[in-house]
């Protein structure tokens, strides 16, 4: 279990990688994490104090990495495989 930002880990379950998950940076991952909740790029810049336009960069660059072209395809591709973005319930 590794911890990526705050209050999330992910969690690996099988060997298997069907995603690129390491291509991700850190910052990626929140992103990442706050869409698997289903936040809008607005929600996600507020609560990280960027830009619109930085999320949505982060979040194509996101798509790309993952080889996904929705929000939903992305939480398929956090749902299977290797690896699960979870909320941290242990502090």
């Amino acid at each position: 279990m590794d911890a990526i930002g705050e209050g999330y880990v992910l969690v690996s379950w099988s060997m298997s990688r069907p995603a690129n998950w390491d291509l991700l940076t850190g910052a990626e991952l929140e992103v990442a994490a706050a869409l698997f909740e289903g936040a809008s790029n607005q929600q996600i810049a507020a609560g990280r104090g960027s830009s619109v336009r930085t999320v949505a960069n982060q979040v194509a660059s996101i798509f790309r990495k993952l080889g996904v072209r929705s929000r939903g395809e992305l939480a398929a591709a956090a749902t299977r495989g290797a690896r699960l973005l979870i909320p941290c319930i242990f502090a």
